[in-house]
């Protein structure tokens, strides 16, 4: 890698991270793509998608999506379903075992918890949120990559270029989402309610505004000429 003429890294607070473990000179090009489709795909049917997971049409409806362990706020979904009384949670769970399920299942306000029988391919996720109301994305981790997460996280990308807005977990790389008043972020669970209700209470405002975060701050399509372009020099040179 120290002898690669360009490298790629997910995330703007990730460069200098990335020189530092590869030991990439200070003038190695490193362009940034987030994880992110470069072209979103269409949002599905909200009310089909609801009626065929059995969330009502009306409701306000929190999307997990993603592995769920400690590290990425499992317990803080269960706060959210536990002290809304009002809320629905839809768990996109990859790799939910038997026993984690039947665990959520017998949670405080499970009747108001739907969870994914299948794991959804990428495209299908994306197309779901359609669907949703709020997004979780939450980092515990403390190795420097997950401090420094910003636009590498997925399902970040995937909640803002569909037009959800998101709770997020308080770090500098996720700042950007107070600018663009497209989320909350929280320090903990018990701020999970409050959150809720924040963006309840604005939610076509906020939903606005996860667009234009995406188009102005991801930036997928741009970013990705970008590094086409670069690609392209590359090659070219290579040649």
């Amino acid at each position: 890698m120290r002898r690669s003429v360009l490298t790629i890294v997910n995330e703007e607070q990730r460069v200098d991270l990335q020189r530092s473990y590869a030991g990439l000179a200070s003038d190695a090009v490193i362009k940034v793509y987030p994880g992110c489709y470069r072209q979103t795909p269409s949002p599905g049917d909200r009310v089909a998608l609801r009626a065929a997971r059995g969330l009502p049409d009306d409701a306000l409806v929190l999307c997990y999506s993603g592995i769920m362990n400690h590290g990425n706020g499992g317990l803080w979904m269960a706060e959210a379903l536990r002290a809304c009384p009002d809320l629905w949670v839809w768990g996109q769970i990859v790799n939910l075992d038997p026993l984690t399920r039947g665990l959520l299942e017998r949670l405080q306000g499970s009747e108001r918890l739907v969870l994914e029988r299948e794991r959804l391919s990428w495209q299908d996720a994306w197309a779901s949120m359609g669907a949703a109301d709020i997004g979780m994305v939450v980092y515990l981790q403390d190795a420097p990559q997950y401090r420094h997460m910003g636009i590498a996280s997925n399902r970040l990308c995937m909640f803002l270029a569909m037009g959800v807005p998101v709770i997020a977990s308080r770090q500098p790389s996720f700042e950007f989402i107070e600018r663009y008043d497209c989320g909350v972020l929280v320090d903990g669970p018990e701020a999970m309610a409050a959150a809720v209700e924040r963006i309840g209470a604005r939610l076509p405002q906020m939903r606005a505004n996860a667009l234009t975060c995406a188009r102005e701050y991801i930036r997928a399509g741009e970013r990705w000429l970008e590094l086409r372009d670069a690609l392209a020099r590359v090659l070219g040179t290579a040649r």
